[in-house]
C-alpha cells in the first residue's frame, strides 16, 4: 500500500517539475528534464511487480525516467528591456539607465547655466552694476572706441577679457578682486579712484604685454591693415608687430581711458 502511494507522489512531483521548467524556460544544470509519459508507463510496470523489493522498485523507476529529454520549445531570445523586467529582484537595475538620464539632464542644465553666466558677466550692463565703473565709461565715451564713423563700439569685456576660453575664464575668476574692492569701497569716490588709477593702469598694461595684446588683436589684425594709408611712423610700427618684441599696448596707452599722472 505504501509503495504505490510513494510512486504516485513521485509522479506528481515529476509532473509539477516538468510544468515549472516549461513555464519558466529554466533547466537546472544538475538535473535532467524527463518525459512524464514515459514515467507514467514505468510506474504501471512497477505496480504489476509485487515480488520486487522497495529499493529495487526505486532503481527500476529511476532507470526508466532518467535520461529521457523533454520535447519542449527552444527558449525565445529576449531583448535587454525584457531581461531587465524579467524578475522583481532585477528592478534595481533600472537605476542605471534612469540615473544616467538624470545625470545627462542635470549636466545639460549646469553647462547651460555656466556658459550663460559667463556670457552675462561679459556684458557692459554687468560691469556697470558697480558704480565705480561709471567713471571709466564716461572717459571711454569720448574716444573712437565708443563713437566712430563706422559705428563699431567696444565694450568692457572686448578690451579686458582675453578672447580664448581658458584665458577668459581665468580673467573672470580673477575679477573677484574687483568685487572685493567694491565691497570694501576702495574706489567709492572720485578721489579714491584717482589715487588708484596708476596702479590699475599698470596692472592692465602688464596683462596686455604678457599676452601680446590678445584683446586688441581680436579686432585689429596687422594683416588686414592698409599700411600705405597710414602715417609713416604708424605704418612702420604696425609692420613690426609680426616680428615680435613690440605689441599694441606699447604705443596705445591711454587709448580708451585717461593716462594716470606719473605714467
Amino acid at each position: 500500500m505504501i509503495l504505490p502511494l510513494r510512486l504516485a507522489l513521485m509522479d506528481i512531483v515529476d509532473r509539477m517539475h516538468a510544468i515549472k521548467c516549461a513555464f519558466f524556460e529554466t533547466y537546472p544544470a544538475n538535473e535532467m528534464s524527463v518525459c512524464t509519459v514515459a514515467h507514467g508507463a514505468a510506474d504501471e510496470n512497477l505496480l504489476r511487480s509485487s515480488t520486487l523489493s522497495h529499493a529495487s522498485l526505486q532503481r527500476r523507476a529511476h532507470a526508466h525516467v532518467l535520461g529521457v529529454p523533454m520535447n519542449s520549445p527552444k527558449p525565445v531570445r529576449r531583448s535587454f528591456v525584457a531581461w531587465l523586467w524579467r524578475r522583481p529582484q532585477r528592478w534595481y537595475l533600472l537605476g542605471v539607465p534612469v540615473g544616467g538620464l538624470l545625470a545627462f539632464i542635470v549636466g545639460i542644465g549646469f553647462t547651460g547655466g555656466f556658459f550663460g553666466s559667463l556670457q552675462y558677466a561679459s556684458t557692459q550692463e554687468f560691469c556697470l552694476s558697480c558704480h565705480e565703473m561709471r567713471q571709466a565709461l564716461q572717459e571711454m565715451s569720448h574716444t573712437e572706441h565708443y563713437v566712430n564713423a563706422v559705428g563699431v563700439r567696444a565694450g568692457c569685456a572686448d578690451c579686458h577679457v582675453p578672447p580664448t576660453f581658458a584665458a577668459g575664464l581665468v580673467r573672470h575668476v580673477e575679477a573677484y578682486k574687483c568685487v572685493w574692492g567694491h565691497l570694501r569701497g576702495t574706489l567709492s569716490t572720485p578721489v579714491k579712484y584717482e589715487a588708484r588709477r596708476l596702479d590699475m593702469a599698470q596692472t592692465v598694461w602688464k596683462e596686455l604685454d604678457g599676452n601680446d595684446s590678445a584683446e586688441c588683436r581680436s579686432c585689429h589684425s596687422p594683416a588686414a591693415m592698409v599700411l600705405a594709408q597710414q602715417p609713416a611712423a604708424a605704418a612702420s610700427a604696425h609692420q613690426s608687430l609680426g616680428s615680435g618684441g613690440v605689441t599694441c599696448i606699447d604705443c596705445h596707452k591711454g587709448i580708451a581711458h585717461k593716462l594716470p599722472v606719473g605714467s
